[in-house]
């Protein structure tokens, strides 16, 4: 039998919410942690970083393989994405 959050009592409910809000963190955190980390400005994972750079951006758009894949990457989940006929 499912319960509905006014079938619940408070103490439930507020379980509930604050599993919730845990388990939603450990799967967010550690994605917000590497574009974080992305913005440093040394070659390797440093934390914290020791400055603050675009360069690996820069990098990234300059390079026509990248650019390749990730338009391929793009091109596959827009086509995917479509209802077929």
């Amino acid at each position: 039998m499912l319960l509905t959050p006014n079938a619940m009592s408070p103490g439930l409910r507020t379980g509930l919410y604050l599993t919730t809000a845990l388990i939603a963190l450990f799967l967010l955190l550690p994605i917000l942690f590497i574009i974080l980390l992305s913005f440093g400005s040394s070659q390797w994972l440093v934390f914290p970083p020791p400055g603050w750079t675009l360069k690996w951006y820069q990098q990234f758009l300059s390079n026509p393989g990248w650019m390749a894949a990730a338009m391929s990457s793009f091109k596959v989940a827009i086509l995917r994405s479509c209802p077929r006929k």
